[in-house]
């Protein structure tokens, strides 16, 4: 194959774009995905509520400080009279 369009290609993202390419052209992307889909089967990262729980006891804490600061900032706002 003729890769020469490549050539002009510079930049961080525009290699991400080529390899990409590549991978496409040369036909590997399968095998990519075969491996990278292999790779995620892991008991850390199913989806099991021991695993899942923690995450959204963080986000809802987060939420709750951040509910809570709020609040009080606009208290301290609304006292503001000037």
């Amino acid at each position: 194959m003729n890769y020469q369009w490549f050539v002009a290609i510079s930049g961080l993202f525009d290699w991400l774009l080529l390899s990409i390419a590549l991978f496409v052209i040369s036909g590997k992307l399968g095998d990519f995905l075969k491996w990278s889909g292999q790779n995620n089967i892991k008991p850390a990262y199913e989806a099991i509520p021991a695993n899942v729980l923690p995450a959204w006891g963080a986000i809802l804490l987060m939420i709750v400080i951040f509910t809570a600061i709020a609040v009080i900032a606009l208290k301290f706002i609304d006292k503001d009279k000037r």
